[in-house]
Parts: C-alpha cells; sequence; structure tokens
C-alpha cells in the first residue's frame, strides 16, 4: 500500500507522464511531444519531471531508447492512457480522419492489456450495432469508443476494422475475396446499409488504419 500512496501523492505531471508511458515509447517522443500531450508548454518542465521520474524509479530506459513504466504502485490502480483521434463513422462516411490527439482515454489495465500502439475513436452512427467486434465480442453503437490496434494493418477476412476511404474513416467488417483481391467493406446493423466495394487498384486511395480490439460501451445512468 506505501507505493500505492506514493504515487497517489505524486505531483499531477508525473502521473501523466507514466500514463503517457504505458501507451507511447517515450524514447521515441521529443520533449515537445510529451508537453503537448500532457499539457507542459515548457520543454525544460517536461525534463525535470523525466529525470524525477527516472531517478525516483518509476520509469526505466532500455535498448534501443524504449522508456518504461514499472508498475509498482502497490495497490493503485493501472491505467492505460490511450490516445483520442475523433470519431469514426458507424454509417454514412462524413467524418475525417485526422491523427490529431484531442484527449486521451483512461482504462484499466485489466480491460485493456498495454504493450501495443493503440488508439481510440469515438462511433458515430449505428451502421455497426449488430456487429461482435474486439475480444468481448460487443456491438458497436453510436458513441461507443472503439480502442484500435494500430500494428494490425493486414486483416483477415472477417476481422472488424478502421477503415480510411478517400479521407474519411469508417468502422466495417473487412472481406477480401481472395481470387480476385477485390475488397468489401460490411455494416452489420439493424438498419439497410450496402456494402463498399473496393478494387486492388484502389489501394491509393483507401487503407487499413487498425483492427477493433476492444469496444467501451457509452455510458449510462443503467446498464442493466
Amino acid at each position: 500500500m506505501q507505493n500505492g500512496l506514493v504515487y497517489l501523492r505524486m505531483h499531477e505531471t508525473k502521473r501523466k507522464i507514466l500514463a503517457l508511458s504505458r501507451s507511447r515509447n517515450l524514447g521515441d517522443m521529443s520533449l515537445q511531444q510529451i508537453g503537448d500531450a500532457v499539457g507542459i508548454k515548457n520543454p525544460s518542465g517536461v525534463s525535470y519531471h523525466l529525470s524525477q521520474l527516472y531517478a525516483s524509479g518509476h520509469l526505466r530506459k532500455g535498448g534501443s531508447g524504449v522508456v518504461t513504466a514499472l508498475d509498482d504502485r502497490g495497490d493503485a490502480i493501472s491505467l492505460n492512457s490511450i490516445p483520442i483521434l475523433g470519431a469514426a463513422n458507424c454509417g454514412p462516411a462524413s467524418l475525417y480522419a485526422e491523427d490529431v490527439v484531442e484527449g486521451f482515454l483512461q482504462v484499466s489495465a485489466k480491460l485493456v492489456h498495454p504493450g501495443k500502439k493503440l488508439f481510440a475513436l469515438r462511433a458515430s452512427g449505428n451502421s455497426m450495432n449488430n456487429a461482435k467486434a474486439g475480444d468481448r465480442k460487443d456491438k458497436i453503437e453510436d458513441g461507443d469508443y472503439i480502442i484500435i490496434d494500430s500494428t494490425k494493418r493486414n486483416p483477415e477476412s472477417g476481422s472488424y476494422i478502421v477503415a480510411v476511404l478517400e479521407g474519411l474513416a469508417n468502422i466495417k467488417r473487412f472481406s477480401k475475396n481472395d481470387q480476385t483481391g477485390e475488397i468489401a467493406l460490411l455494416s452489420e446493423s439493424t438498419e439497410s446499409n450496402p456494402p463498399i466495394f473496393l478494387h486492388p487498384e484502389d489501394s491509393d486511395k483507401f487503407f487499413v488504419a487498425g483492427e477493433v480490439k476492444f469496444v467501451l460501451k457509452k455510458p449510462a445512468m443503467n446498464w442493466n
């Protein structure tokens, strides 16, 4: 419990840096980038807090510049800090995909395991409200948060993905014809939503941003 109390008494900025280190490799980020992520304008302030975290043993440098957070906080809750990159369509494509972090989603490590390059999107629309997506095979409904594994860029048929088509982000089920190479992006909904069909040569206008790892349902007053 003592280590947990140390963590709770820690400066808020240090806690934010530790949370960031659980979803991003700080060794790949500049002081300015870390500062932007945790709300510090002065890079020297970031440098100070980093040096304190290294000295206290909360952060450790490994090979190839990898920075890891040591989970030694005793009874404190271990939270992943997952960047939110906006929203993705579950309906007619209208939301542009922009690689801009608008905030961080704090998620228990018991729900979503750290160690992968994850990001979060908010679902917009209901074209996937009959899906069985992610580790828990959940429906994807308007307002849900979708956790995406960005390392999964070559999905198998049946996978639930974030497809970026002409700059617009869509959450769909992926299907590929192995003989022709044609791709279909499928909705799974109580509503009628026709598939999107793509030719193999459409790769200059289409890419997979990642695969759905987890669905966090929109909070409600009563989840019964």
